[in-house]
């Protein structure tokens, strides 16, 4: 679902429902109280591919407990 334009809640509220990881350097989600971390995160999939992340800039990068997909610009 496209989601340009739409508040940051109903941001957060996709990548929860999708069960997505969402990484934003919008300062707007840095409020944990509003935004709470959770078991949303894929943090062992995250974990295991973290000594590739330095060649990730200016990447997109598709994530999921079972693949990584990295397109670089």
């Amino acid at each position: 679902m496209p989601l340009t334009g739409h508040t940051d809640d109903r941001i957060w509220r996709a990548a929860r429902e999708e069960q997505q990881l969402w990484i934003t350097q919008d300062l707007d989600f840095s409020d944990t109280r509003r935004f709470a971390p959770g078991t949303h995160a894929l943090a062992t999939a995250i974990e295991a591919v973290a000594p590739e992340i330095d060649d990730w800039g200016r990447c997109f990068v598709v994530l999921t407990d079972t693949k990584i997909r990295v397109k670089r610009p």
